[in-house]
């Protein structure tokens, strides 16, 4: 398993499985991304490879020494049900050994995709990842805080997100 940086050659490969993974609400436009790329060493579109086959794509914002944010993670529809979305988190525990942070859609809303969001989130628990029951809230929507580790705090999601340039609110489901 490992991550390529995005270029022209895989352009059109990170595109097919953007539009096809995130609802239009969720996407922001390719210019931004990758002019906060530009911007920002520590941003990172990523084309996931295993045995010399893409099988995602992930863009993954480095916070601090061994933390990120993960901002889009997502499997080839054409891979999923092989493995290579555990394979790939795992693989994210060793890139990013303090922890890493990301979000998924808030459930309990009786959202068309709800059974969906809850797969996801059942998804990433079975991987090891903790709900830090948190919601973000952000022009794409709101969201549940996932993370691999205690280690990793919201503090480090509000740095990786402002680092992408991209406003969000945070709220702590015990008090709401």
């Amino acid at each position: 398993m490992k991550f390529i940086d995005y270029n022209t050659e895989n352009a059109a490969y990170w595109d097919q499985v953007y539009v096809d993974a995130f609802p239009e609400t969720e996407r922001f436009a390719m210019n931004f991304l990758l002019n906060q790329q530009a911007a920002h060493s520590n941003i990172h579109l990523s084309i996931i490879e295993r045995d010399d086959e893409y099988v995602g794509i992930c863009l993954h914002v480095g916070i601090d020494t061994g933390k990120a944010f993960i901002l889009y993670l997502a499997i080839d529809a054409k891979m999923r049900g092989n493995n290579v979305g555990s394979e790939v988190l795992q693989h994210l525990k060793k890139m990013y050994p303090n922890g890493y942070i990301l979000e998924s859609e808030q459930t309990g809303l009786d959202a068309a995709n709800e059974e969906q969001r809850v797969k996801r989130v059942h998804f990433y628990e079975r991987n090891g990842l903790m709900d830090s029951r948190y919601l973000s809230h952000n022009q794409s929507g709101s969201f549940h805080v996932m993370r691999s580790n205690d280690q990793v705090t919201m503090e480090d999601y509000l740095a990786g997100i402002s680092d992408l340039g991209i406003e969000s609110a945070v709220d702590n489901r015990l008090l709401i």
